[in-house]
């Protein structure tokens, strides 16, 4: 690592600093510095010459243990100047790469040969060695310790409604503040981690939802409200339980519930016949759909998912 002074130190795998930041670092011509990593316990540090400039560091290496104690004198080295013109024997030599974009340097791929993906982030590499904790080079965003996450298994969890509850704040039943809600709960019952990512859809009959007919509903046929998705992951034998709100104004016990397990694109298969999550236009509610779209997503439902509407 390299502080707010330019001087380059040593972290574990851990991020605990173990070698203070007291070397020197050669510039390249972009001005990001460069550092050697430890091999068979040992690094080389560099050490600055008077003369060096911001744009071209002269001077030179020495060996260091774990411990950060200098193994051999600083030797001067002609070949340390613009970081982009040292030849490629000295970078493999020096074992060196660039602080600010680990990718840079010759042989990077050997650096950080763990090939990883986060949210957010997308794909990066990373170096873990025998731990879990590693150091991860971030595409335009520098070095950082990461934390490997054993990817798991995907829906082994149960899930399971436990119960229908009308939640009064004030003490009695208020139009406005009172609520009903589904409360529910996900068990990992396997030895491992497990990632759960389901859809709970409510759906309602259109008597019950199209009183006026304007909506064009058929009374006995089932439609999708906005629906519920649940993420998240579970340590082996973890219960979580939660609860969500289906549809104000309508009783929870009255709807049928479908319960999907997501597979890669089942989400998009479901917005693509007008079923989805809450979003800020109601897009997936009954009472902005089209006739056309209502009839699409009842139709989708009462294929696929029949049982659940019994």
């Amino acid at each position: 690592m390299i502080n707010d002074s330019g001087k380059v130190g040593y972290i574990d795998t851990s991020g605990k600093l173990v070698i203070p930041c007291q070397f020197d670092a050669p510039i390249n011509q972009i001005t990001s510095p460069c550092a050697s990593l430890f091999k068979d316990g040992k690094a080389w540090v560099f050490r600055a010459s008077a003369d060096s400039s911001a744009m071209e560091a002269c001077g030179g290496w020495a060996q260091i243990d774990t411990a950060g104690k200098l193994l051999t004198d600083y030797s001067p080295d002609a070949s340390v100047g613009e970081y982009w013109m040292i030849p490629s024997e000295n970078v493999e030599k020096y074992n060196l790469f660039c602080l600010a974009d680990a990718n840079l340097a010759t042989g990077q791929k050997e650096q950080f040969p763990d090939v990883c993906t986060a949210p957010g982030i997308g794909t990066f590499t990373a170096r873990f060695g025998g731990t879990d904790t590693g150091l991860a080079s971030i595409p335009n965003g520098g070095l950082y310790i990461v934390k490997r996450q054993t990817v798991g298994t995907r829906n082994l969890s149960t899930y399971t409604t436990t119960s229908f509850e009308t939640v009064n704040p004030t003490g009695s039943w208020d139009a406005i503040a009172s609520y009903h809600q589904v409360n529910y709960k996900l068990e990992n019952t396997t030895t491992g981690i497990d990632n759960v990512d389901i859809v709970v859809i409510p759906c309602v009959r259109g008597e019950d939802f199209d009183f006026d007919g304007s909506h064009h509903m058929s009374p006995n046929s089932y439609y999708p409200l906005t629906v519920e998705r649940i993420e998240r992951t579970l340590q082996p034998g973890e219960v979580v339980r939660g609860s969500f709100r289906p549809q104000w104004g309508f009783e929870s016990y009255l709807l049928k519930y479908v319960v999907i397990k997501l597979e890669p694109g089942d989400m998009e298969l479901l917005q693509q016949n007008c079923i989805g999550v809450l979003d800020r236009d109601m897009t997936y509610h009954p009472s902005q759909r089209t006739i056309a779209e209502n009839q699409l997503a009842s139709d989708f439902v009462h294929k696929y998912f029949a049982d659940y509407l019994k």
